[in-house]
């Protein structure tokens, strides 16, 4: 037993974790512990660990999936949720380092994973070597952060059903295979497993809209000969530039001269580009000294041809 799966199942006593653990692994079918190795009945009813699909067991003690790895060494991988599972929670993992695993998250390799603690929002994959040349997808899952853009619909992992959704509080039609997102909102969707009882719920807002902002003072949407004024960036919403491809802080007010490009992303990861061009102009102030500049020559200049025709009079 490896460090991990001792604090995975903390909760329960030391003793009914050695009992579930040392006894042969079995099924409640219709109220008879069923063994999962010989198949042969065990007799009695408890509510012990549970026949999935494939050869993934549920333990309701400890609140474990098992998952077998089809190498030589039998080896089992146990989760605090299901396979496919989406959820907004910490997930725990005890996976043995003979089957050289590696977790990737948007994929990405995660350096060093704490299996004991993955909090990130993200889509997760656990690699692991199962006999053949290179590690191979085992077990994946998401913790679904607040804000989303993922979903034109939500479907529960196997052995799970939908049980309930609702869209800013009102119910929305759903079937037990699934439920669409149509509309932005917040989604309330519960997920139960007939079969052990075991509901997952996730509270999330889904913004499938791109931000858009509004620029005065663009031509075409392409250029400009003078200042930009930038309007309607949203709550939570940021923005990237660069101008002639360097880094650049964003203001509401683009003056300097250069080629733009702008990034805005929202809370949900939805985004949009644009791309213009504010050209070389002459600013207010620059015309106002210009004019000071013209008018002290003219009054210099209005001074001379005075002075000489006053001297040429005299």
């Amino acid at each position: 037993m490896t460090n991990t799966l001792r604090k995975i199942i903390s909760a329960a006593s030391a003793t009914v974790l050695l009992m579930s653990l040392s006894v042969q692994s079995f099924a409640l079918i219709e109220g008879v512990r069923i063994d999962n190795f010989t198949g042969e009945e065990i007799g009695g009813v408890t509510e012990g660990v549970y026949a999935l699909s494939g050869d993934t067991t549920y333990d309701h003690d400890t609140g474990l999936y098992r998952y077998k790895v089809n190498n030589k060494l039998g080896s089992y991988v146990y989760s605090t949720v299901p396979d496919g599972a989406t959820v907004q929670q910490t997930v725990i993992l005890d996976v043995p380092n003979e089957v050289m695993p590696q977790l990737y998250c948007d994929g990405e390799l995660v350096e060093e994973p704490d299996f004991s603690c993955i909090t990130e929002p993200g889509g997760y994959t656990l690699m692991v070597d199962d006999g053949s040349d290179v590690n191979s997808p085992f077990f994946t899952f998401r913790i679904l952060d607040d804000y989303t853009s993922l979903f034109s619909s939500f479907v529960p992992p196997d052995d799970f059903e939908i049980t309930y959704a609702t869209l800013d509080g009102s119910y929305i039609d759903y079937t037990s295979s699934g439920v669409y997102i149509t509309e932005d909102g917040r989604y309330n969707i519960v997920y139960s497993c007939p079969s052990t009882g075991q509901s997952f719920s996730i509270n999330f807002y889904s913004d499938r809209t791109a931000p858009a902002l509004e620029f005065e003072g663009l031509i075409n949407n392409r250029y400009a000969q003078g200042p930009v004024t930038v309007t309607g960036l949203g709550e939570g919403e940021e923005v990237y530039m660069t101008i002639d491809g360097y880094e650049s802080v964003y203001s509401d007010v683009l003056a300097r001269a250069g080629h733009y490009k702008l990034k805005v992303t929202d809370r949900a990861g939805n985004y949009t580009n644009y791309d213009f061009t504010i050209r070389q102009y002459l600013s207010n102030i620059t015309w106002i000294l210009i004019l000071a500049v013209t008018a002290i020559f003219a009054i210099i200049l209005f001074y001379s041809i005075f002075k000489r025709k006053k001297f040429r009079s005299n």
